[in-house]
């Protein structure tokens, strides 16, 4: 029997992690239990990392419930998107996932750079010497840039089902303690990130303040043991410190039952 979330709360993960912690897993996790179960939903994955190529198990069992899009250009986010979003099982319950969201904002530039002066964005830059029209045209272009960019996660988040984003990640980085004992903070993260992520040493690898628009936001991380979760922020759920959900490439991953069942209070 499949598995669904109590209530009418859908899921809205961000998980993020070093390399080499099951961060991908995840998915093909979920995609496990909806084969096992018989269910009748799908996971409709935006691959930037070219994860899926690698674990996809050989037998081709997971093939027609995980839908795959790899994604290089800002076009393929967009189709990926339409694809989802008009083929999405009407009750509710297919999963989003975007693997990974790091490479989202460098795709909004590229894309504008290319329909507004039709080319790369490294092509543009190597050819503009003149800085006054960079400085000049920089702002609006970054407005425009923005746009598409906050278009393209408005999307992600409403999108009529479940959804995951990973993301890689990067050492929050700390004011630095003067010998007079002021604080440098010049090349610190902004006071919001190291409010919300010194707790763990480790920030996305994303734009600030995207994390802040999910329902859940958990750290996954290797230790002696295995691939650990560690909450950063849930609503209105237990918090996870150091959770164990597998060995990588030694365990089958345990997402779904260790953080589904375990704490969201998904049920059969």
């Amino acid at each position: 029997m499949p598995l669904h979330p109590p209530g009418n709360r859908r899921e809205r993960l961000f998980i993020y992690g070093q390399p080499k912690t099951g961060k991908s897993t995840i998915y093909v996790d979920i995609a496990e239990w909806i084969f096992k179960t018989g269910g009748s939903n799908r996971v409709w994955v935006g691959d930037s990392d070219l994860a899926w190529e690698a674990m996809q198990p050989l037998d081709g069992h997971l093939n027609g419930i995980v839908q795959t899009r790899t994604l290089n250009k800002w076009d393929e986010y967009d189709g990926w998107l339409d694809e989802a979003n008009k083929k999405a099982h009407p009750n509710r319950e297919d999963w989003l996932v975007l693997d990974m969201v790091d490479k989202l904002y460098q795709r909004a530039q590229e894309a504008f750079y290319r329909k507004r002066f039709n080319k790369d964005l490294d092509e543009f830059f190597l050819e503009t010497t003149d800085q006054a029209t960079i400085s000049g045209d920089f702002g609006k272009n970054w407005d425009v840039i923005n746009k598409l960019y906050d278009g393209a996660v408005d999307r992600i988040h409403r999108f009529p089902g479940h959804v995951l984003v990973l993301a890689p990640a990067l050492e929050v980085r700390l004011p630095v303690e003067r010998r007079d004992g002021s604080r440098d903070s010049r090349f610190a993260d902004d006071e919001l990130t190291r409010d919300t992520f010194s707790g763990v040493g480790w920030k996305p690898n994303c734009r600030p303040l995207l994390p802040h628009i999910f329902h859940t936001v958990l750290f996954i991380q290797n230790s002696p043991s295995g691939v650990r979760l560690t909450s950063v922020g849930d609503r209105n759920r237990r918090l996870l410190t150091g959770e164990s959900i597998g060995v990588v490439g030694k365990t089958d991953p345990q997402f779904v039952v260790k953080y589904l069942i375990g704490v969201a209070g998904w049920r059969p």
